[in-house]
């Protein structure tokens, strides 16, 4: 390879890297395809070039010189084409399948007769080495070559004029900031590219520097390069950056590794190959392959160079959102985390104003849970086809560009009135959660798509952590309506409870007052009937104090009391009773325990009520056993267990509810009169049951009591 192809080869391998990094992020997209046809054209005349000036007969040079011709001619086709729908469609003329060929075939055509009647000249450099290249005496050629050279000309400007010309219309069209940029940079670079073109050829001329063609048209072909790349790095035509930095490390690294090619393998390569005797290619083949091998750690170096010399206000933000992604992950709260997403936009992006709507489930409307200088109370429908244009969009939407398809949308209007320039979509599983309104910039430039597209990964990460939030909300008013539930559940039952309780004696009461009314009973009946009213009377006032004892449970006075003289004394109290039912009494109290601190009364009426269920529980007899013990948690453990009945898996999580009783004389306060007094002595009780086996309940409670 000739030393003097070095621009050729690197504008190549700069622009058709280029054009593949554009295919590559969408390939069915028009506007994608175009540009990787119009850049990819350049880089058709760069290799043209490098065929031409490293070919070794006069026939190779000219098929170079062609190829790179049609690449240069080419682009002008694809640029109009381009223009066309650029940033957006100006004219349906492409709509047409039919017309985009005849658009297409009426320059190859033209193309086809240029080079059958155009004869291109080509001279050996001698001071280059004797490389094939341009003519540069423009006027010793004859008649034809003016022709086709004015006629090639002429086209290439009339299409690049037309070109420029829709640019200019789509300018004139577009209000967004980052699309204006755009237009406004192709349309100066593709000027200044033709007036650059044009003015090295003509001052060459005109000025007779005598400098060849090779040295103009590599250094046009770099400018052209490097306009590309301009474009695509600091514009980005077409959104491309999550490819763009691998795209760029690699021909970056292509360029120098070409370098060390030609400035150092080859020669070297031909340098061993002399003294080992063998082929310079299998030396040059080795040396490439260590070359690769070697560059291998450039290639993160080259990427965290490229992120900060190109994208360095990016390179910041990105590293302020991974930091604020961290807060976003360990915080569920709705309110914290709607309030930092405010304060952390408001601070790097320097706007004036910052809002958060959420999608409120009950109305199904978007609704302001969290803002900055935004003083509008206005809400947004669900189906409102602003909303539906934001779910098929997905990406951050400038208003000037919602404006152009909903200008007459009142909420549109209303955005506009405050001044919002950017809407960011906060989206899960496909569904629009909630939006965040962006006002416009103190320093009022537009949007950069370097900063729409680290807005969209922001959104991304707002969008799952809010929607986080926004479960953990509803769970806990989930549960705050269960337990309100659960609270009238369980006031409806104790109210029942407690009007049977009462309705039955006064029943009873009330009937035989009427029976004493009667003037014709005798003392004997009248007597009997007064014993019923006092028995009834009785049943309601020890309701009461068991009611009493459940509802509003007394005080307890914490004492050291000896553990094994309560228990005692509770089973003498029951003896007699199980006794009558021939149930044996077994106690293990562990030696270990000497005292607890507790209150004794109340403990003494604990244990007495689940020792009386534990009878009630074997009629026919069977054993009740009363263990003390210190458990794991260092807390004393009291088990009352039976050999009775036990309790059928359908009752077990009613037992301790008021009023809910299996006996048919009980109140059903019993276990939860039991419960309250665990709790109120700084414990628990809980039950164990397999039925028709037994079951154990077991009191939990302090060693020491903490005041």
């Amino acid at each position: 390879m000739n030393y003097y192809s070095i621009p050729s080869i690197i504008a190549f391998t700069i622009n058709l890297s280029i054009a593949f990094i554009v295919l590559s992020h969408n390939f069915k997209k028009t506007e994608n395809i175009l540009l990787f046809l119009y850049i990819f054209s350049f880089a058709v005349w760069d290799i043209g070039d490098f065929i031409m000036i490293n070919s070794k007969t006069h026939y190779l040079a000219d098929i170079g010189a062609k190829i790179g011709l049609a690449g240069f001619f080419f682009s002008s086709v694809f640029f109009l084409h381009f223009s066309a729908i650029f940033p957006r469609k100006i004219s349906n003329f492409f709509n047409s399948k039919k017309r985009v060929v005849l658009f297409y075939l009426l320059p190859t055509l033209f193309l086809t007769f240029v080079f059958s009647s155009m004869e291109i000249r080509l001279e050996k450099i001698k001071e280059f080495g004797n490389i094939y290249y341009y003519h540069h005496v423009v006027a010793d050629q004859p008649l034809s070559f003016y022709i086709s050279y004015i006629a090639l000309s002429s086209f290439i400007l009339i299409f690049s004029l037309i070109g420029i010309s829709n640019l200019i219309s789509s300018l004139k069209r577009i209000n967004t900031a980052r699309e204006k940029t755009q237009i406004k940079y192709l349309i100066t670079g593709i000027t200044l590219m033709v007036l650059f073109g044009l003015g090295i050829d003509l001052t060459n001329h005109f000025l007779k520097l005598g400098l060849p063609l090779l040295y103009l048209f590599s250094t046009y072909s770099i400018l052209i390069s490097l306009f590309f790349a301009i474009a695509v790095l600091r514009l980005h035509l077409l959104d491309i950056y999550f490819i763009i930095r691998g795209g760029i490390s690699y021909f970056i690294l292509s360029g120098i590794v070409m370098a060390i090619y030609v400035l150092l393998i080859k020669n070297l390569g031909e340098m061993i190959g002399k003294k080992t005797h063998e082929g310079s290619i299998i030396v040059e083949s080795l040396l490439i392959i260590l070359i690769v091998i070697l560059s291998r750690p450039l290639v993160k170096a080259t990427e965290y160079g490229v992120d900060r010399i190109f994208y360095r206000g990016r390179y910041s933000l990105k590293r302020k959102i991974e930091e604020f992604y961290e807060f976003l992950v360990d915080n569920i709260n709705l309110n914290e985390i709607t309030t930092e997403i405010v304060s952390f936009l408001k601070k790097q992006l320097n706007v004036k104003k910052v809002a958060i709507f959420l999608l409120n489930k009950k109305n199904k409307k978007y609704e302001i849970v969290s803002s900055f200088n935004f003083y509008s109370e206005f809400k947004i429908s669900n189906s409102d086809q602003i909303m539906n244009f934001i779910k098929k969009y997905r990406l951050p939407i400038e208003i000037e560009f919602l404006k152009s398809f909903y200008e007459k949308s009142q909420i549109v209007q209303l955005l506009f009135k405050e001044e919002i320039s950017l809407i960011l979509p906060l989206l899960h599983k496909d569904q629009v959660e909630g939006i965040i309104l962006l006002g416009n910039k103190l320093s009022k430039k537009g949007w950069s798509q370097k900063e729409l597209d680290l807005l969209f990964l922001f959104s991304k990460h707002v969008s799952a952590a809010l929607s986080r939030a926004v479960m953990a909300e509803e769970l806990k008013e989930a549960e705050r309506i269960m337990a309100r539930s659960q609270k009238l559940i369980a006031l409806g039952e104790l109210s029942a409870g407690i009007a049977h309780e009462i309705r039955n004696p006064l029943g009873i009461i009330s009937a035989s007052a009427e029976t004493l009314q009667k003037n014709h009973i005798n003392s004997k009946t009248r007597k009997e009937i007064s014993k019923f009213i006092l028995e009834e009377v009785n049943r309601l006032n020890k309701f009461i104090n068991n009611f009493l004892s459940f509802a509003r449970p007394s005080k307890p006075h914490f004492s050291l009391c000896n553990i094994k003289n309560i228990i005692d004394k509770c089973v003498a109290l029951i003896h007699d009773r199980a006794s009558k039912q021939k149930i044996k009494i077994v106690v293990d109290c562990d030696p270990k325990i000497s005292s607890i601190n507790s209150d004794q009364h109340q403990l003494e009426q604990l244990l007495i009520n689940l020792m009386l269920n534990a009878i009630e529980a074997m009629p026919d007899g069977g054993e009740m056993k009363i263990v003390s013990r210190v458990s794991e948690k260092n807390k004393i453990v009291i088990e009352i267990r039976d050999t009775g009945c036990g309790i059928s898996p359908e009752i077990k999580e009613k037992i301790f509810n008021p009023f809910f009783t299996t006996k048919e004389k009980g109140t059903g306060l019993g276990l939860s009169v039991a419960s309250r007094i665990a709790q109120n002595l700084g414990g628990m009780l809980s039950f164990d049951s397999i039925e028709g086996k037994g079951t154990v309940f077991r009191i939990y409670l302090p060693i020491k009591h903490e005041h």
